[in-house]
């Protein structure tokens, strides 16, 4: 026992699992599922595994923070219990009963939110501004060297296995390498990370000074990209106003990092706001009123975006930033409020935003099939509730536009409310309107909805010019397959990637080739749409992709996914070959006839002689 004690810090981890019982036994039972993953006994991809495990990983955050709220607020037996158990039956009723996409939001906002809330947990009642800077201070120092004790401890006990394999000969199955990692970091850092959190939550200021490696961050690092993002911020303001013209859209992402930085440098240096560096001061005196020019042109910004293409997750998000950055631009200049509010209402905007009828994935879906079914009415698609043909040619904007929401509605498995619009009944037999996406299971097509409205599918990252071109992307049965059966041949060529447009530096078509070092030697190589398998020197087995790949576009240029694979033999070599990808553009500018050109695909092949 006094060696482990040496190895692990036993007493700290059991006084730990006796203040945090619950988050403990979550951890622990998050290690259990995983070392079950790992030897195969459960699969963290399927749905009711995965929501066990978020409810273990939000039971472990919430209730470290309704044990901290309970201690700071000195809550009674009752109600500890009902902000520990009531509130978490309310958590568990999320992640049961939330769809996919948003079920997947949840996890990355709420797990955030609630760490937030343990930084803030025992000061509801307080203003004291040094106590909770000196509590925080102890709570992030300890994760950070949580995090590494977890890196080490789980690298050295790795390291110390592989000495016995290569020493010893002794075979450790690679599966328990993952079980150490996985106890390093579900079990052995977090606990570790809550052994840090102070038992005491009031100090006096002697106890709050800031190391010097912390002093050196602020006033050398951070306070100085603060000062620098400003400038910059500041600069470029000067010049939209001479110029008389709107921020970019881009904009955004430098005032967040403007905001974050400097609400982070204002968080950390508090002890040194009066005694820092000249820089340091500067922030504490300046940051605040500096952010109202930044985020009223964040705001103008984003009010832009959501007007001309309505509301996603990522906008939802830049918005409630803008909000949040407002609020502490004018509580902090007027008013001075406890810093416990800035990382409080950081939590409660996120838990806003990831849960409920107002969060982000259910604002942004209706935003989006409103402005879908806006534009549909507006140019005669939807008549008396009825996906009909366009009745003339709509704008490349119209079309992109269009498809550009049913791509997001697709995306978030949503599309039930269009396909009541569709004219008869779907149907997975059906060939227009009824094709289902096996990518997107029980949803119809968009590329065969937007067929219906009597244009083709208008791909995000096309533009107006390139949109003339008729792009065709087939998909084979197994283009994300892990294996494939070899039965009866002597090599696999695992999957390689062709361009078919390869040029040399004179711009004439240049040939692709790739040679496999087995005995005796395998070549591939394509040139002229024409896809060639070589074995020593034997006549090659010859493959006319070009060919090839224009049938099956003929057949059904969707995306579905089909069979696509060709055997052919020779003189006593046997080539398999199955494509996973194949990528087709038709220039219909061209003259007659216009014709599909390859421009590129993957494959695979199983080789026989």
């Amino acid at each position: 026992m006094s060696v482990l004690k040496k190895i692990l810090p036993i007493d700290e981890l059991l006084k730990t699992m006796r203040r945090f019982p619950i988050s403990a036994l979550c951890s622990i039972a998050l290690f259990i599922f995983a070392a079950l993953n790992i030897h195969g006994a459960l699969d963290w991809g399927d749905e009711v595994t995965g929501r066990i495990v978020t409810a273990l990983v939000y039971g472990f955050f919430w209730f470290g923070f309704a044990q901290l709220v309970t201690e700071g607020r000195a809550l009674g037996a009752l109600y500890a219990a009902i902000l520990r158990y009531g509130v978490f039956a309310i958590l568990l009723a999320f992640v049961v009963f939330s769809s996919g996409f948003t079920f997947i939001w949840m996890l990355s906002l709420l797990a955030p939110a609630l760490l937030l809330g343990i930084s803030v947990g025992p000061y509801l009642n307080s203003r004291d501004n040094l106590s909770f800077w000196f509590y925080n201070r102890q709570v992030w120092q300890g994760a950070a060297i949580s995090i590494l004790a977890g890196l080490l401890w789980g690298g050295g006990i790795s390291a110390a296995l592989g000495a016995i394999d290569y020493l010893f000969g002794v075979d450790v199955d690679g599966d328990f390498y993952s079980d150490v990692w996985m106890f390093a970091m579900v079990v052995f850092a977090p606990l570790y990370a809550l052994s840090w959190v102070p038992e005491e939550f009031k100090y006096t200021e002697a106890d709050c000074h800031a190391p010097a490696q912390l002093s050196f961050l602020l006033n050398w690092v951070l306070a100085p990209l603060v000062v620098i993002y400003m400038l910059i911020l500041y600069a470029y303001f000067i010049k939209i106003a001479f110029a008389w013209e709107l921020p970019r859209g881009q904009l955004s992402y430098m005032v967040t990092a403007f905001g974050g930085v400097g609400v982070l440098t204002y968080l950390a240096g508090w002890p040194l706001r009066e005694n820092g560096g000249s820089l340091l001061r500067l922030v504490y005196k300046l940051f605040f009123p500096a952010l109202f020019i930044p985020v009223a042109m964040q705001a103008m910004s984003i009010y832009l975006r959501l007007e001309q293409y309505g509301v996603t997750e990522q906008r939802y998000l830049i918005a409630l930033s803008t909000v949040w950055f407002a609020g502490l631009a004018v509580a902090y200049t007027f008013r001075k409020p406890a810093l416990k509010y800035i990382t409080g209402s950081l939590g409660i905007m996120m838990v806003f935003a990831a849960l409920g009828p107002l969060s982000a994935p259910n604002i942004s879906e209706r935003s989006q099939f409103g402005r879908l079914k806006a534009s549909l009415v507006q140019h005669k698609i939807l008549v008396e509730g009825q996906i009909q043909e366009a009745p003339e040619a709509l704008p490349f904007e119209v079309r992109k536009s269009i498809s550009s929401q049913l791509d997001f509605l697709r995306d978030r498995k949503k599309l039930e409310r269009v396909n009541a619009w569709l004219p008869e009944e779907v149907s997975e037999e059906e060939d227009v309107k009824g094709e289902v996406d096996s990518s997107f299971e029980g949803q119809t097509s968009i590329y065969d909805i937007t067929k219906l409205m009597g244009f083709e599918f208008v791909s995000h990252y096309q533009d107006e010019q390139n949109a003339r071109s008729k792009r065709v992307n087939l998909r084979g049965e197994n283009n994300n397959a892990d294996a494939q059966r070899v039965e009866g041949f002597k090599y696999l060529l695992n999957n390689r990637y062709v361009n078919a447009g390869l040029k040399d530096k004179n711009g004439e078509p240049k040939a692709w080739e790739k040679s496999w070092d087995a005995e005796p030697k395998i070549t591939a190589r394509f040139e002229a749409g024409v896809l060639s398998i070589i074995v020593g020197g034997r006549a090659p087995v010859e493959f006319d992709v070009q060919k090839f790949a224009i049938d099956e576009a003929a057949k059904d240029p969707s995306r579905q996914a089909r069979e696509m694979m060709i055997d052919k033999s020779s003189r006593g070599v046997r080539v398999k070959v199955t494509f996973n990808n194949i990528a087709l553009l038709n220039e219909v500018d061209e003259p007659e006839p216009a014709e599909y050109k390859l421009q590129n695909f993957s494959f695979r092949a199983l080789v026989d002689y």
